[in-house]
């Protein structure tokens, strides 16, 4: 998974992106899988968070209207991460 991540990354930044510190993190809920991991690319590194729709989730629900809430939150006072990119094709 590291390889594909870096891989799609890296055509989303437009530049190498490397990937490190990918685990699994716990969840109670099974609509989505939440991943850590830490992107570096041009001498900077940001710890992230990836969501993937379960294959099993009880949800039907596309991931694009959670990560457009969370983008159109950022810099309004409320506390979020910042929505980096989003995969519409499940690659």
């Amino acid at each position: 998974m590291q390889e594909q991540l870096e891989a799609w990354l890296t055509r989303q930044a437009g530049r190498p992106v490397t990937v490190s510190d990918l685990h699994r993190v716990s969840s109670v809920g099974n609509a989505r899988e939440p991943w850590s991991f830490r992107a570096s690319w041009d001498g900077t590194t940001q710890d992230c968070v990836m969501l993937v729709k379960a294959a099993a989730g009880q949800l039907e629900t596309t991931l694009g209207p959670e990560y457009a809430t969370i983008a159109g939150l950022a810099g309004s006072g409320v506390p979020v991460p910042a929505a980096l990119w989003i995969d519409p094709d499940g690659e």
